[in-house]
């Protein structure tokens, strides 16, 4: 009896639902025929535009490519120049450090009475060698030339 019970109330529930899903159509979304085609225009404008915009900006980025390697060869003449300009301050520097000592001897030769006109000096500019001690490199040689009378 139980069981006729049962089957009393599944029976109908059972048919209800069979009912209720065979009632039910599938949720299929069906596109507009319109849409498609219009949403594809819209992406390809997109596209365009987008492709235009990155031609554009190559452009622009090889012309700044070559206003740098214009730039950059300016710049390597102007490096090559100033260390020209820097090794002949150098050398003259160096050299006036030398005509110094020459001149502070012809001053000490001349306040000792040799007259300036037979005083002959030449700044030869400063030794460079490593092998020689710095006290060496300053020095000053003297050559007297006496009169044959």
């Amino acid at each position: 009896m139980e069981r006729s019970k049962r089957m009393g109330i599944l029976l109908p529930a059972m048919l209800w639902l069979a009912s209720a899903c065979a009632s039910t159509a599938p949720a299929y979304v069906t596109p507009v025929p319109d849409a498609q085609p219009a949403r594809d225009a819209r992406v390809d404008e997109r596209v365009t535009a987008v492709e235009k915009r990155v031609n554009e900006m190559g452009q622009r980025v090889q012309t700044l490519e070559g206003g740098v390697a214009g730039a950059q060869s300016r710049a390597d003449e102007a490096a090559r120049k100033a260390e020209g300009v820097n090794s002949r301050l150098t050398r003259l520097w160096t050299n006036r450090l030398s005509q110094r000592r020459v001149d502070a001897v012809r001053r000490f030769l001349m306040d000792r009475g040799i007259q300036l006109a037979r005083i002959q000096a030449a700044s030869l500019g400063p030794i460079s060698s490593a092998d020689i001690p710095d006290v060496k490199k300053r020095r000053v040689t003297l050559r007297l030339m006496v009169d044959q009378e």
